[in-house]
């Protein structure tokens, strides 16, 4: 018979064989901005960190007391969230580089003292963050995985920031190429992007095909309301958000003053960014009277913005294709808003835009873009049209479920062993009525 010290030690026993199936999935989250930031890569970590603590899994994320946008004041999400003290982000170049620079390290340091880990996934603000992935994977035996924002150095080249084959370059440049060859997964935002990635190689050794993903970004049809198209007035051509040195306004300024006495066309740039600042002084100087300057709104606010264009603008600078994709785009489709796009052929924009939704224009090509924006601003019909398809593009392919859902599915497809006992992901929601609203005002 066995003595009660035996009993007891035989249920711990079976308690700790029993243990691993009940342990759930520990996967851990590094970007420099989260909740309650509103920063584009915060709101789209979030939506995936909900998803994944909502399957199940035990969520933890490492980012920076500093902000990119003014806080939100919603409920946290369910998660896990390590704050790094250190300098705030700053929209000056050396100001950023520092903040940066203090996050990575705390971020690296910190991650080190958070125990088990199954998966560890890292985003490219700060660049080089990749290389704490990298570390745990080594120390930790983790699967790791890259989520690709911004291409560095490929981004920092295309604008000037450090010359192409530069020491700079070329150090930066193998550093994270190295990272990406331990990464067992690395998602893009856009072919364009993969297709990028994959013509990498650094005088080293490619990466394989098979381990990068293109997984495109979204936007959130509950925040973004559908409302018909203004109706009488001039045309409305809105740019909302950041015009940085990534955007091409060559071609845009040229536009606006060629229309600059007309008043069936009506542009306006609500954000900011330096390339904001030299249309507003191309105006200024001009005395364009047919464009206006709006700041930043809420994203609470975002939908009634919106409501009150017929056309978003969205532009890329020639050599920026596949160093990023614009996100202001899915915003613009979850309104119900067609999109006029400025840039090279190669990125996704481009080929979203030619699924019906939109237009696309090749930069330097003004008399194109003339010629359109005068047809839409007599054609109500072909902005219905467009505006009808960037809206069916959108609950298709972009809408939160569906945008986070591929994320989510390509980071717990990589824990096989464990996928079975997590809750099925959410493959379709009902399409949201089109809210029949005047935005005419």
């Amino acid at each position: 018979m066995l003595t009660p010290f035996e009993k007891a030690r035989g249920r711990k026993v079976a308690a700790a064989s029993e243990k691993p199936a009940d342990i759930p999935v520990h996967i851990l989250l590094m970007n420099q901005f989260f909740w309650p930031d509103g920063a584009p890569t915060a709101l789209l970590l979030e939506d995936v960190a909900k998803e994944l603590a909502r399957r199940g899994c035990r969520v933890t994320v490492i980012c920076s007391h500093g902000s990119y946008h003014e806080a939100r004041h919603d409920e946290a999400p369910p998660v896990r969230i390590l704050k790094a003290p250190g300098l705030p982000y700053s929209r000056t170049r050396l100001g950023r580089l520092f903040s940066w620079i203090t996050f990575l390290a705390w971020a690296s340091f910190r991650s080190l003292f958070i125990g088990r880990v199954d998966l560890v996934l890292t985003m490219t603000t700060p660049p080089g963050l990749s290389v704490a992935g990298a570390v745990l994977k080594w120390l930790r035996k983790s699967q790791f995985w890259i989520w690709e924002m911004d291409l560095y150095p490929d981004v920092a080249t295309a604008l000037g920031a450090i010359k192409p084959n530069s020491l700079p370059a070329v150090i930066i440049g193998n550093l994270l190429h190295a990272t990406r060859r331990q990464a067992d997964g690395i998602i893009a935002i856009g072919s364009c992007m993969r297709n990028r990635l994959l013509d990498h190689d650094f005088g080293q050794v490619g990466l394989d095909p098979s381990q990068v993903f293109v997984a495109e970004n979204w936007s959130d049809s509950r925040l973004i309301r559908a409302i018909n198209l203004p109706v009488g007035g001039p045309l409305r051509v809105l740019y909302s958000g950041n015009l940085g040195l990534a955007h091409e306004t060559d071609t845009i300024g040229q536009v606006i003053l060629h229309l600059r006495n007309s008043d069936r066309v009506h542009f306006t740039f609500a954000g900011g960014g330096s390339r904001q600042r030299e249309i507003k002084a191309l105006c200024e100087l001009h005395d364009v009277k047919n464009v206006s300057f709006e700041p930043y709104v809420e994203r609470q606010k975002l939908s009634e913005r919106l409501a009150q264009c017929h056309v978003g603008l969205v532009t890329l600078r020639p050599g920026c294709e596949g160093t990023l994709v614009p996100s202001k785009l899915y915003s613009i489709l979850a309104a119900g808003r067609p999109i006029l796009y400025i840039g090279p052929d190669e990125s996704a924009v481009a080929r979203i835009a030619d699924e019906g939704c939109g237009w696309h224009v090749a930069p330097g090509d003004v008399q194109g873009a003339i010629a359109l924006i005068e047809q839409l601003s007599s054609d109500h019909a072909l902005l219905s049209e467009a505006s009808v398809q960037a809206r069916r593009i959108f609950h298709k392919k972009y809408d939160k479920p569906q945008g986070s859902g591929r994320v989510v599915n390509l980071l717990l497809s990589a824990l096989d062993d464990r996928k079975a006992a997590l809750t099925p992901g959410i493959s379709e929601i009902p399409e949201p009525e089109l809210v029949r609203e005047s935005a005419s005002n």
